[in-house]
Parts: structure tokens; sequence; C-alpha cells
């Protein structure tokens, strides 16, 4: 098969024309494509189902033409949204009034060139074998590059072994929300979709994840250290085949979801400064500031049943209703003291942020991560040393949101900043992440949150037993 895949890549990267880039040819040529698809077949690839419960999915119904060399043309068509568009255009060009009529046109052909991409991203996963786009296709993207070059690349991608997972999503057209097809093989894997932009994936004002916790200790830390040892070796290499920018905050979404993937890990970038995880009925929130001052009489009366010395009390009220301090600055020493004894109430305050990181997973996660054949004990000593500094909170087991607001634009900042803290019911300074075990109401706003599941809330569909075909 890869004889076949070898010489229609040949024949199609033979006839480039000027400004072509090789991988837009690739892309584009069905039966390059087709053949691509009957070796990532051969290779074990098998595609999702169609989902009733979400919209049709014409990527998919793509994918599937290319898998059973039938009706391919057509299915490009309308994964690519022609029909429509050249109706429009027919319509169009009936127009009298000449200006207008071109400035229709003109702008139909462009909507037109630019429909052409969503065959071309659902063919691309069958040519990178996984869900990100590799270093080494890079090259496939630029224009110029020498054929003999083009065509090792693209014979070296399809003699990687593919991934059995795959990412696909469609936007729907009466609300634009997005819909995703499949999202890996765990219930924690998330993978990033190509929506708007190829490495971001959204704008929308939160990223919202779902991660499976078997309960007990959930760990809050700022970095993994990889040091040189089987266990730091696999966590170096894991992070060292990151093709994602760490600094460019237009990837911070597909940053999260990489970690997701081959960790188990969240990674949520935050300000230099110290971080305040505060749990009430199973919400978490991590900000720099609280407000608390609704729940300042209840706090301040149950801290007294504690037996809080009265001075520790005085020097805590101000504070905690939300005043101005009448010295210079708050007793932080009597603040810091109590919250520490009773971080239940206050908050667990032991996120120093220096390398302007959070990361979060279960305990036995980590173990899981660390333990390179010595044993769960010294997997436990290796997890103790590689955290540092650390938040620990005993959560039940089941699912659990993570609700990350967009850092990327200052305006979606602001706007999630705004949604989480009203569906939370408490005003917060620097936000950085709220983990809830439940599903937040963020109100009808399609654009408010991207969820990196199918439908969020819902558990995946598992496949039959003896079904090859992977669920979603």
């Amino acid at each position: 098969m890869l004889k076949i895949v070898e010489g229609q890549a040949r024949r199609v990267l033979d006839g480039l024309r000027k400004g072509e880039t090789s991988i837009e040819a690739l892309m584009g040529d069905d039966a390059f494509c087709v053949a691509m698809m009957q070796h990532r077949v051969g290779q074990g690839l098998r595609l999702p189902k169609q989902n009733p419960s979400i919209p049709f999915s014409k990527r998919l119904a793509f994918l599937e033409a290319l898998r059973d060399d039938k009706g391919v043309a057509e299915a490009r068509r309308s994964c690519n949204g022609f029909g429509k568009l050249m109706d429009q255009l027919r319509e169009f060009k009936k127009i009298e009034d000449e200006q207008n009529r071109a400035y229709l046109i003109g702008s139909t052909l462009a909507l037109i060139k630019e429909s052409a991409e969503a065959s071309k991203w659902a063919a691309k996963y069958l040519l990178f074998g996984e869900s990100r786009i590799p270093q080494a296709a890079i090259l496939l993207h630029e224009e110029g590059t020498d054929t003999c070059e083009a065509l090792g690349i693209v014979m070296d991608l399809m003699r990687k072994q593919v991934a059995r997972s795959m990412t696909i999503s469609d936007r729907n057209p009466d609300t634009e929300a997005l819909s995703f097809i499949r999202v890996g093989e765990h219930p924690s894997h998330i993978a990033f979709p190509e929506t708007a932009s190829p490495k971001s994936g959204t704008n929308a004002a939160i990223f919202h994840y779902e991660i499976d916790h078997p309960g007990g200790d959930f760990l809050f830390f700022n970095q993994l250290w990889p040091d040189n040892d089987p266990a730091g070796r696999r966590v170096e290499s894991i992070l060292d085949a990151d093709p994602l920018f760490v600094n460019d905050m237009h990837q911070l979404m597909a940053q999260n979801s990489y970690y997701l993937q081959t960790m188990d890990i969240f990674r949520v970038p935050a300000g230099d400064t110290c971080v305040t995880l505060l749990e009430r009925g199973g919400v978490i929130s991590a900000a720099v500031g609280h407000d608390l001052s609704a729940e300042a009489d209840d706090l301040l009366q149950a801290l007294e049943g504690r037996m809080v010395p009265i001075s520790d009390l005085e020097a805590l009220e101000g504070f905690l209703r939300g005043g101005e301090p009448e010295g210079d600055d708050w007793d932080w020493d009597a603040i810091e003291r109590v919250q520490e004894q009773h971080p239940d109430l206050l908050g667990n305050a032991q996120m120093g942020m220096e390398r302007s990181s959070i990361m979060g997973a279960p305990r036995t996660v980590l173990e899981a991560l660390m333990d390179a054949g010595d044993g769960t004990d010294a997997a436990r000593a290796r997890v103790e040393e590689m955290i540092g500094e650390h938040a620990v909170l005993n959560l039940p087991a089941g699912r659990y949101h993570l609700h990350v607001p967009n850092l990327a634009s200052r305006a979606r900042y602001n706007q999630g900043i705004a949604g989480l803290d009203a569906a939370v019911g408490r005003k917060t300074k620097d936000l950085w992440f709220v983990l809830a075990d439940r599903p937040l109401d963020l109100g009808e706003d399609p654009h408010m949150m991207t969820s990196m599941r199918r439908l969020a809330g819902e558990p995946p569909v598992q496949p039959e037993p003896d079904d090859p075909t992977l669920g979603i």
C-alpha cells in the first residue's frame, strides 16, 4: 500500500502550481487521500460512528467516503459547503447593479476558497497520524519545498504508526456551537480542535475540560522536575515533544490539551504571585483574591468557635469584610497564620507562583507516571520530591470540570472571569481557573465557552467489546 501512496504523492508533487504548497495540493487530491486512508486503515485506524445526538458531521462523512472509496468528490464538496455558496453565486450574478454584483461575487468567491480548507483539515489528520501538527510536517506548509524533500516527509509520516484517536469538529449553523465527534480513547484525554486557528482552536472566553478523578488526594503544584532517571526522562521526553509555543497565549488551550493527553495533568499559566485555592460546595476557585465579604460573619463565628485568639480575629475582620486597612497594610502575619490553620474556611494559600504556572492531577496519576519499575513506595517518594511547593485537597471520586479564562485576549479574559464569578457567586481578583464537580451554568452565549468534549457533562459512548470501532 505504501508503494501506491508514494506513487500518488509523487504524481501530485510533480504537478505543483506556482505558489501552491505541497500540503495544499496533497490534501486536495482525491486519489492521494483515498490511498492515504487505505494505508491508515491497514495500520488499524477506525473511524468513529456518526452520533445522532449531535449535528451531522460532514467532515466525518468525507473520511467515510475516503475509507469506502465511494462518492469522494461529492463528499468533499459537501464538506466544503460549496453547494450553498454556489447557489448564492448564481443568484448574485443576476443582480443588475454592477457595483453590488461585483462586491457580492468577490466576497462569495473568497468564501468558496476559504471553505475548501474543511476537507483538507480532515485529511490532514490522516497525514499527520495524530491530532496535532508534527514539527516534521511544517516544511509541507511552505512554498518552494523541494519535491524530493516533501516526498520524503510524507512517506516518513506514513510509516509512523497512526494514533488511535482523532478529533473532528463541526460548527452548528444555527447556534454556532461546536460539536466534537471524537476526543480520545480515555474520558480524560482531550484533543484540541482546528476551529478559529489550526494551533489555538478557539477564541472563546472560557476553555472547558473534563478530568476523571479516582478519589482521594488531588495535587496542585508548580512544575514537574525532570531529572536524569527513568521517570524523569519519560517526563522530559513528553515535554520535549510538545510542538507548541509555551509563551504563546493563543495556544493555551492546545497546550493544556497536550498535557492532558500525554500525562493526565492539567497545566494553567498563572501570574507571578501567590494563589489561594478556595473550595465551596464542590467548586474550587484558584485566584489571587476572593471576595469573602458575604461570608464574613459566618467565617468569624466559625473561627471563634475554633478558639482562634481575639487578636487574630480582629486582624482578620477588616480583611474579610473587604474594607481598607487602618494602618499601612493588613496584619499579614496574623491573616496567613489563621489561613494556614483553617484552609477549609479561608482557602489553601500554599501556591507560591514563582514559576508562573499551576498544574493539577490526582496523586494516583502522578505516582503511576513516576513509577519506573521501582515500586509504589519509590514512586510515592518521587512524587513528593518533584512537586516542591504544593497544595493537596482530598476530593471525592468523579468527573471534574476545569474552566480556564482565555488569557490571549484581555476582553475575553474579562468576559470569562465575569461569567465564572456569576456562576460561582463570588467576585475574584486574577482568577486562574475553576475546578468544579459539576458543569457550571455560564448562560446561553455560544461564544462564552468552548468545551473540549462532545457534549459537556455527558459520558463518552463506549465501543462494543467485539467492535474495533473506537467510541467517541
